[in-house]
């Protein structure tokens, strides 16, 4: 659902490129980045700012997590590139990625992540006849819970 590149500790900032095959689209100074699915576009990346996107839909999110760009936020890209993160001048410090809120994984200067559409695909149970705009709206606007009781 989403790959995150963030930064250590909090006294410092991560210096992140993101790249959308051999073409620079971002230089972010801020905490990092997410790059989501659609699924995965209505948990940290919608936090940090980022786009809700019908799961549908065939695209890949990359969001800034409070990045010191103000003229810089989301994109919504194409499936078919292949996003490359890589790090700048991060010091000694480590900079982490998480896949799905997995554990954590300690990168260095100089690493790069490289993040593609699988060629698996996976097809889930539709257990409503409800479209994802009245859940989405149910579950997110003002008092939105309420009725699933």
């Amino acid at each position: 659902n989403d790959a995150v590149v963030f930064k250590g500790s909090m006294a410092r900032v991560a210096e992140v490129e993101v790249w959308a095959d051999q073409v620079q689209v971002s230089s972010i100074m801020g905490d990092g980045v997410i790059v989501a699915t659609p699924t995965g576009s209505t948990a940290y990346s919608l936090s940090a700012g980022g786009p809700v996107v019908e799961p549908v839909a065939q695209t890949m999110v990359v969001c800034p997590i409070c990045t010191h760009n103000m003229r810089f936020s989301s994109y919504v890209l194409s499936p078919e590139h292949t996003l490359t993160i890589e790090l700048e001048r991060n010091g000694r410090k480590p900079v982490y990625l998480f896949v799905d809120e997995s554990r954590a994984f300690s990168l260095k200067a100089d690493d790069k992540i490289q993040v593609r559409r699988s060629k698996h695909t996976v097809r889930l149970v539709r257990l409503s006849e409800r479209s994802f705009c009245e859940i989405f709206a149910q579950k997110m606007l003002p008092g939105g819970f309420e009725d699933e009781k």
